[in-house]
């Protein structure tokens, strides 16, 4: 399954994995999701966005736990008592999902399929002139 993603002006398509069912379920639940990103601050080359209501905020424990954020990928952290807001994580180079107590797991969702370097090269941006907006939704994907 295939869901749109603009950030910034930059529009593509997720192509959604089926390695998370429950989580990828709790992000397709919860479409729309208008939210902002913002550089990560320990995890490298990757930007994040809160996710403080709805399903992802819901969800209970996370699925294909792994570390590594490679380009281009969709992530998810999912709610915990230190951090009670999800997060949608989004590669752009050599990111690792960290906390200043050292790695944190993550669920893989999906990949950008189209518009890649487009979205890439925003999320890029956001280290030098900050957050910039992200939508993901149902509409116009194949």
């Amino acid at each position: 399954m295939n869901i749109s993603i603009t950030v910034g002006s930059s529009r593509g398509v997720v192509e959604l994995w089926d390695d998370a069912p429950r989580s990828v379920q709790a992000l397709l639940d919860g479409l729309p999701i208008a939210t902002e990103l913002r550089q990560c601050r320990w995890s490298g080359d990757a930007c994040f966005a809160d996710v403080e209501d709805g399903p992802l905020a819901e969800l209970d424990g996370g699925e294909v736990s792994v570390v590594s954020i490679y380009p281009g990928t969709l992530v998810l952290r999912v709610a915990e008592e230190a951090a009670p807001a999800a997060e949608l994580l989004l590669g752009y180079g050599d990111a690792e999902h960290r906390w200043p107590t050292g790695p944190k797991l993550v669920a893989l969702l999906g990949e950008i399929t189209e518009g890649r370097k487009e979205i890439l090269d925003e999320l890029r941006k956001t280290a030098v002139s900050g957050p910039v907006a992200l939508r993901l939704s149902r509409e116009a994907a194949q």
